[in-house]
């Protein structure tokens, strides 16, 4: 068969190879039941273990650089940790490190040491800095 794009049979066999083009392989893992497949023949045959999982990643690769997530619900941002470590506290103040830990050693700062780190609550972190902007 030929057309436009199309290239002619046995163009991808290299010896005892294939080569499968990233938009086939994004074709193939999308349009078949090809994960369910790797999941039930997982660990009979590492090599194809390893064939079944670049296939994937391939294919995974192409959708993304050529714009096949428009229809992905957005990312929901990271949930913020209640916990802050005095570096994060420095950078959000704009302040040092140092100072941050002055401030907990002067009891100005409330904070907890955990294995020996301090760890302030994003609440006290909030607190501070208004109390510091009076």
């Amino acid at each position: 068969m030929s057309g436009p794009g199309r290239r002619p049979d046995g163009s991808y066999i290299f010896g005892d190879h294939v080569i499968v083009p990233a938009r086939v392989a994004a074709a193939i893992t999308r349009q078949s039941p090809l994960r369910e497949w790797s999941i039930a023949k997982r660990g009979i045959d590492p090599e194809l273990d390893v064939v079944l999982s670049d296939l994937k990643t391939a294919g995974l690769r192409w959708v993304s650089s050529h714009g096949g997530t428009e229809h992905a619900e957005p990312a929901e941002p990271a949930p913020q940790s209640v916990w802050m470590t005095t570096t994060q506290v420095a950078r959000q103040l704009q302040i040092t490190g140092r100072a941050v830990r002055k401030a907990i050693a002067e009891r100005r700062l409330e904070a907890d040491k955990v294995n020996g780190q301090w760890l302030v609550r994003r609440e006290s972190c909030e607190h501070w800095r208004t109390i510091r902007a009076a």
